[in-house]
């Protein structure tokens, strides 16, 4: 399958993958906050973030694996890919213990990060204790095919993954409605996670031993000390950097949980939801083409791969710049007629989560160049002061701002050390782009984005925002305007010409391909 193909099996196949989870995550999402209350969402999403951290490591790893099979698999070297198939299954399983055994040291501490635990006093210790095992266990298991997968994602075949996760989401979600309208058991809503991990975990194990089965044919093969030594540097260099990464991405959370309370995390964790799917949409195009992008950089010369960045860099504002003046102006009425809980006291929350949307959707074109060149090692340790900076700053302006507070201190932090570094590390350094020219382009997007902003408050000011039908209708209007300001806006750029003329080319063969 050429390269182009697969990206765009593997993109189709993403979004329906986040769409269909992304509705039953709504669903399943209501009937909790109706069945079991907003204060067990609040705990249910402090202990989804505070695992996650937790497995970080596993985050690197698989980044370095993905990277070091992309030659291999290209040069279809089965020795190779075998010896490091072989050598990560033993990481893993020693990974998977180190992360059971440090959950377990700091599972006494989860009652010390919720704000208002003491005030909620039909939640004992010892059920607190019990959510939190399966949560890790839930997590823990599905390292038993990490390798797997791994080569999957390495050989373009990220479709395959998402299909199985079609399935067991399906899976999932129905088997927690059942937890939920037919027990109200948040027990079982828990340990129905275990039963689809399991699930999925079988279908990777059959699926990978089909399509992979001639690897059997090489499992004396070893890594060298070289070879060995060389992935223990990727990853050291991908887990340094990702633990800044990691604690900014996740820590906001379990802030609001310490400061504010699990009630005010559950309220705000709808929101968050929301901002993350959003994310992972546009994510998906990106994460799609990062294996390509492996290819390219390999293969092609430095002027296509510059091209090529400046194309995803334009196709990534598109993305971002869509989607923020929605969110803008719907978010606060779509979490009041979604869950009947909403921030509308704050009413520069929505503004707030909108200019934190645009930047980190905006970074997305940068880091799939780190980890498509593996160049983690060129700002790994300045992550890990963004992440203490942002967890300090969002301590102190909480006192001042509250829950506000909290968000601008995450948006300050990155703009002060993430975004800078990412610059140097992919613009400069690895793309040998001009860094004005990288960042006069970056301006005239936030202008275009801005714009697009000021226009949709103004119009939504002007709507009726209580009824579904009119927040269906403001999403779409207002996503195709913003799209179309962009595009006449960039109508004079190249990357807007390229991609209009790939989207005419695309259409007529599909009206005309049969006359």
């Amino acid at each position: 399958m050429a390269r182009t193909k697969k990206t765009y099996v593997n993109v189709s196949a993403a979004v329906a993958n986040q769409i269909i989870t992304l509705i039953l995550t709504f669903v399943v999402r209501s009937i909790f906050i109706v069945t079991l209350g907003i204060f067990l969402q609040g705990i249910h999403a402090l202990f989804l973030n505070v695992i996650f951290i937790l497995s970080f490591i596993e985050v690197g790893i698989g980044m370095a694996l993905v990277y070091k099979l992309y030659k291999p698999l290209a040069d279809n070297n089965y020795k190779m890919i075998s010896a490091y198939v072989k050598y990560m299954q033993k990481v893993y399983l020693l990974l998977a213990a180190i992360v059971f055994a440090a959950g377990l040291v700091i599972m006494p501490l989860m009652q010390f990060f919720i704000g208002d635990f003491a005030t909620n006093s039909y939640i004992t210790n010892s059920q607190l204790m019990i959510f939190y095992v399966l949560v890790l266990v839930s997590n823990i298991v599905t390292y038993l095919v990490s390798h797997k997968r791994a080569v999957l994602v390495a050989d373009q075949k990220n479709y395959v993954l998402n299909i199985i996760s079609i399935a067991t989401v399906i899976l999932l979600k129905g088997l927690q409605m059942i937890a939920l309208l037919a027990m109200h058991n948040f027990y079982v809503f828990l340990a129905a996670q275990i039963v689809a991990n399991a699930v999925s975990i079988i279908a990777i194990f059959l699926i990978y031993s089909k399509k992979y089965s001639h690897l059997k044919n090489f499992k004396s093969q070893r890594l060298s000390l070289d070879d060995k030594l060389d992935i223990r540097k990727k990853i050291r260099d991908i887990l340094i950097s990702r633990i800044g990464l990691t604690l900014t991405a996740t820590s906001i959370a379990i802030v609001v949980s310490i400061l504010m309370g699990a009630s005010n995390l559950g309220v705000f964790s709808n929101y968050w939801l929301i901002i993350t799917s959003l994310h992972a949409l546009i994510g998906i195009v990106f994460d799609a083409i990062t294996p390509s992008l492996g290819n390219l950089t390999a293969e092609a010369s430095l002027v296509k791969r510059q091209e090529m960045f400046f194309k995803l860099h334009h196709i990534n504002a598109f993305f971002a710049t869509i989607f923020t003046a929605p969110v803008i102006v719907l978010l606060n009425p779509f979490v009041s007629l979604w869950t009947g809980y909403s921030f509308y006291a704050y009413t520069l929350m929505p503004y707030i989560l909108g200019v934190y949307f645009y930047f980190i959707a905006m970074r997305k074109v940068l880091t799939i160049h780190i980890e498509a060149n593996g160049i983690f090692n060129l700002y790994q340790w300045r992550t890990i002061v963004e992440a203490v900076f942002a967890i300090g700053l969002a301590v102190l302006l909480s006192h001042f701002f509250g829950l506000i507070g909290i968000v601008v201190a995450y948006i300050v932090s990155y703009l002060i050390w993430n975004l800078p570094l990412m610059i140097i590390a992919v613009v400069r350094k690895t793309m040998n782009v001009s860094t004005k020219k990288y960042l006069l382009r970056e301006l005239l997007y936030l202008l275009i984005a801005a714009f697009t902003v000021i226009y949709f408050v103004l119009i939504g000011n002007l709507v009726n925002l209580h009824s579904w039908v009119m927040f269906f209708a403001m999403g779409i209007s207002g996503v195709l305007l913003c799209a179309l300001i962009f595009v006449l806006f960039t109508s004079w750029m190249p990357e807007t010409k390229f991609f209009a003329k790939r989207c005419v080319n695309v259409l007529y063969k599909k009206l005309f391909r049969n006359k």
